[in-house]
């Protein structure tokens, strides 16, 4: 597979050492490439290096513990391993965000598009710049949210603006929560696709005795695992 090809690669090039300085960054790179010509995508194949760069400490102690072992990597892998897929986990994530933040979008121009009155157009853009907030939004700052709300909410009855968030609550747009109110965004999973679900696999019959990999340990000319450095 790949991704070990690239991180054995990546772990030979800190034993050999070869480098004054740059053995870090020459250990990542050979990892993005060998990534890269297998077809893994370009923000994937940083991922590997993100995780080192944010644990460093276990970095180095992995590193050193892979030297010290004889040629045992198997630890090293599992720890490498576990901060890529924790990296996938969040990218998928943050696609997946901006997924549902354009379908919502494109859900609230949808609806409102078919009703061409100025109240209409003032509960989209209300709706609309409400969606990105955070949080819940005090109703009293509701005109302030945004120049086109407070444009549009200039020199109008203060009824108005109740009037509109009681139209959008209604309509189950918004929700309520005594003097604040936030978008309910989580209208719009109802019409995506359902996740499938991953069910576990049965056991195999056959007996799973602990696979092991060992490679060469270092030679007596590399440096001590301690004085590796992300570089």
């Amino acid at each position: 597979m790949a991704i070990l090809k690239a991180i054995i690669g990546h772990l030979y090039i800190e034993w050999i050492h070869a480098f004054g300085d740059g053995n870090g960054r020459t250990g990542r790179l050979l990892e993005v490439q060998i990534l890269l010509f297998s077809g893994v995508s370009a923000p994937a194949c940083q991922l590997l290096s993100n995780h080192y760069n944010q644990t460093r400490k276990t970095y180095l102690a992995q590193l050193r513990a892979a030297s010290e072992s004889g040629g045992n990597i198997i630890p090293f892998i599992g720890y490498a391993l576990e901060g890529f897929l924790e990296g996938l986990r969040e990218q998928l994530a943050y696609i997946r965000k901006l997924q549902m933040d354009v379908a919502w979008i494109n859900f609230v121009h949808e609806v409102f598009g078919r009703e061409n009155t100025k109240a209409a157009g003032r509960q989209k853009h209300l709706l609309l710049d409400l969606s990105e907030k955070q949080g819940p939004v005090d109703i009293a700052d509701i005109d302030h949210l945004s120049p086109r709300l407070a444009k549009a909410y200039a020199g109008m009855n203060p009824r108005t603006l109740v009037r509109d968030v009681e139209v959008l609550e209604q309509r189950q747009f918004i929700v309520r929560d005594g003097k604040t109110i936030r978008a309910n965004t989580a209208l719009i999973a109802q019409f995506l696709p359902i996740r499938a679900s991953c069910s576990a696999k049965p056991e195999s019959k056959q007996s799973n005795s602990q696979t092991s990999i060992s490679l060469p340990p270092p030679s007596v000319q590399s440096r001590d695992a301690e004085t590796t450095t992300v570089s």
